[in-house]
């Protein structure tokens, strides 16, 4: 995968499992080996329960590690590190502050001065296409928006790592194209490494540079597809070009058998 200082992730051997109602053990995560090269964009997808949001709560330390080492940044993973930023599948926002103070929270809580953070939070969401709602409450805009501002939110601290839950799995399909482009065209211009977490290979698809595949649980890295597509890219016409049909058949191959396996143990 290359130097070590060429990596924004390096997992290695990480391990999981957990006791159930029963008393009973079951693993989690089996022996995952991953890396995440800097500015790469990397998505994982997977069968439900196979423990890719898990993954993500290693990386961000709000999970204890059992087995295995997990680097970030070039640092064994021990506390909050505040490189890393989590965008999550819902928005979280603060119903009592508007959008720019829900957008700054991160920087008052780091201290910044407000009117340097009122500025960098007005580019940032001019840049999401929210210039002009700066002063409306969550309640008063839409839920595409709302998603926006939690994107800008993480953003705004400019990570040098994200992590992504199924930050556009709640959205309704028109909406989430719109939200794909006004994302992948903000991270085109600044290149952080990211590390996405989907059910939608289409989404997957579009927006990496590669993506890997996790099997039904216990959870590990059974495939890694290189997404050999141009940069930049359109999310819409994309899906008319051939190449794409051909990652997406690619990763539904190895994906189903582990997606029929998930359902059989879930009944």
């Amino acid at each position: 995968m290359g130097r070590d200082e060429d990596r924004s992730l390096s997992i290695r051997g990480l391990s999981y499992a957990l006791l159930d109602r029963r008393k009973m053990k079951r693993q989690i995560l089996a022996s995952v080996d991953l890396d995440v090269r800097k500015g790469e964009f990397v998505s994982v997808v997977g069968p439900s329960g196979c423990g890719k949001s898990t993954l993500l709560n290693f990386i961000a330390h709000l999970l204890p590690i059992q087995a295995g080492e997990v680097d970030v940044l070039g640092e064994p993973v021990h506390a909050f590190n505040p490189k890393i930023g989590y965008v999550f599948q819902q928005h979280a926002l603060l119903p009592w502050r508007t959008v720019i103070e829900n957008t700054e929270l991160g920087l008052e809580v780091r201290g910044d001065g407000r009117e340097d953070r009122r500025a960098h939070c007005r580019e940032v969401l001019a840049a999401m296409g929210l210039a002009g709602f700066e002063d409306h409450y969550p309640s008063e805009i839409s839920g595409g928006m709302r998603q926006r501002v939690s994107l800008a939110r993480t953003l705004v601290a400019a990570p040098e790592f994200i992590l992504m839950d199924e930050p556009f799995g709640a959205l309704d399909a028109q909406t989430k194209v719109l939200i794909q482009e006004v994302f992948i065209n903000y991270w085109e211009r600044n290149r952080r490494s990211v590390l996405f977490v989907t059910h939608d290979l289409a989404e997957a698809i579009t927006l990496s540079d590669r993506v890997v595949v996790m099997s039904a649980r216990p959870g590990r890295i059974i495939a890694d597809h290189v997404i050999d597509l141009p940069r930049p890219r359109d999310c819409e016409g994309l899906r008319s070009d051939p190449k794409f049909l051909h990652y997406w058949e690619l990763l539904w191959g190895a994906l189903r058998d582990e997606a029929t396996r998930a359902m059989q143990v879930a009944q």
